[in-house]
């Protein structure tokens, strides 16, 4: 897929969740070159009618790959109506 900025990534989705699992990109590494970044999501959890990954693994920039943890998400809390308002 093509982002709006012109950024290409290729994303993989699980055939019977329909999940997104995997995701790879360019980017560029720590001296300039340009690095592969896999992005790998896990651990489905429901939030209110959606679900989420609250494990994310990191890998290909790094030396080691990277493991990230979600404990809380909140929808739709802390933010007023009328900050969506246009007119």
């Amino acid at each position: 897929m093509e982002r709006p900025d012109g950024k290409k990534a290729t994303e993989y989705y699980d055939m019977e969740s329909s999940l997104k699992i995997r995701e790879i990109s360019s980017s560029e590494g720590p001296d300039g070159s340009p690095a592969t970044v896999i992005n790998d999501f896990a651990d489905y959890k429901d939030v209110k009618g959606v679900l989420f990954p609250h494990s994310v693994t990191i890998s290909g920039v790094f030396p080691v790959p990277m493991k990230g943890t979600i404990t809380t998400i909140k929808v739709n809390e802390g933010i007023e109506d009328t900050t969506f308002d246009v007119n």
